[in-house]
């Protein structure tokens, strides 16, 4: 019974020391105004910010782009 908790520890933190930080390049998010608009007209300016999918961040290597 120890061996097989033992065993599911190790393979749990294998996965998770697996799982780094990108540290290639920050991620900053582009900025995107937005306006909400009604018949009347366009009004309230609110500045927001795009988050790009995850397809398109590095997931393959730890020290490479692709």
């Amino acid at each position: 019974m120890f061996r097989r908790i033992a065993l599911v520890s190790l393979c749990f933190l294998a996965l998770t020391h697996s799982q780094q930080v990108g540290k290639e390049v920050t991620e900053t998010h582009p900025r995107l105004p937005f306006q909400k608009c009604t018949r009347s007209g366009c009004t309230n300016v609110s500045n927001g910010q795009v988050v790009l999918d995850a397809n398109w961040r590095w997931l393959h290597v730890t020290d490479g782009f692709t």
